[in-house]
């Protein structure tokens, strides 16, 4: 394991896949009515940018570190991206190959195998984002979204390790504070939707990046009164149910304010989670391969339904696909940390402190 863990931060990314599986389980499996009626009034969007938030900060942090310690050349600014990549990239490349074996065998999707391809190649290349928003705006067919839409936020997060790198190695500090303050501003000037994700707002949203690298690049970090985390806290809960009545250009800024409101009640020095068996810990530990593999979990409870429907005329209830859910999500994503992620974790070239994404 990596050592020096923020466990508040560890303990955050669990929330913030929670909100992401919340938002995605809502009509694709069955529904009570009273969880429907929670979404109606709560808005789950901002888990995506609690991710964002935590990922500006630590990579800030990593950039400006090996700045520091090997200067601004080419070698360091490759350095950054490998170790991106292979902390990224093997896990995503299974998911998406097991996206394609879905639309190949499972009977309850309905998609040509070339569009999950193509949907497929667009994460690994880090355009996932572009082509979605190609998709939802009608540019071209893509099929069914599901299978691998999620990986838009992981494109984005390519294209904003890009754009920070240069602007860490072209900037000093009070520039880079101007540009991070303009990335975080600029957003709201981009034209509005009636349907977020015919919008591009939608798919190319640095605000809780830009918040989590500019808190870094300030020094926000220190041993904040814990009234002061409340309110942070209280803020954040606020947002997240008023937000649904912002018309979409205030949406967009306060999910991404929301995602860093709860990413700031992390960095005190004072700790709330103080033991690495703490189960939200462990989930966080697993969020990454949580976030791959729960889109293929849901159709993979799915089809199990369907299939024992079909041979044995048997409907699984609500309570009973739920438990399906967890334990599928469980399987998938355990196997997943432990024979993917974790052998690249223990890697020499991944040994950057506090970056289990």
């Amino acid at each position: 394991m990596i050592k020096n863990v923020n466990l508040d931060i560890q303990a955050l990314r669990a929330v913030a896949v929670f909100m992401v599986i919340g938002q995605h389980y809502r009509n694709r499996l069955p529904t009570p009515l009273w969880y429907q009626e929670i979404l109606n009034h709560v808005s789950f969007l901002g888990g995506v940018d609690i991710f964002f938030a935590i990922s500006g900060y630590l990579m800030c942090a990593t950039l400006f570190r090996d700045v520091s310690n090997n200067g601004k050349n080419i070698t360091t600014f490759l350095s950054f991206f490998k170790r991106r990549f292979f902390r990224l990239m093997p896990a995503a490349i299974f998911w998406v190959l097991f996206t394609i074996f879905i639309a190949t065998f499972f009977t309850v999707i309905k998609t040509n195998i070339s569009d999950v391809v193509s949907s497929g190649i667009a994460a690994l290349f880090g355009y996932a984002n572009i082509f979605w928003y190609g998709c939802f705006s009608g540019v071209y067919e893509c099929g069914s979204y599901d299978l691998n839409v999620v990986n838009w936020s992981l494109s984005l997060e390519w294209q904003m390790y890009l754009v920070l790198a240069v602007a860490v190695f072209l900037l000093n500090a009070r520039y880079l504070v101007a540009f991070l303050l303009l990335a975080f501003l600029s957003h709201s000037f981009i034209s509005a939707h009636d349907n977020v994700l015919t919008g591009v707002a939608w798919w190319f949203r640095p605000q809780a990046f830009s918040l989590g690298a500019l808190t870094f690049v300030l020094g926000i970090k220190c041993k904040l009164p814990i009234p002061l985390r409340w309110l942070s806290l209280t803020m954040a809960l606020l947002l997240l149910i008023v937000s649904l009545n912002f018309s979409n250009e205030y949406k967009y800024i306060s999910i991404g304010v929301f995602g860093w409101l709860c990413f700031f009640t992390t960095i005190s020095e004072r700790k709330i989670i103080t033991s690495k068996n703490n189960i939200l810990v462990l989930i966080g530990e697993r969020s990454y391969s949580i976030y791959l593999c729960h889109m293929p979990a849901i159709y993979t409870v799915k089809q199990v339904a369907y299939s024992i429907g079909t041979h044995l005329n048997f409907t699984i209830g609500t309570a009973t696909t739920l438990i399906l859910m967890i334990f599928i999500t469980f399987f998938y994503s355990e196997a997943s940390y432990r024979f993917i992620e974790l052998k690249f974790i223990k890697k020499r070239y991944l040994a950057d402190s506090n970056q289990l994404r």
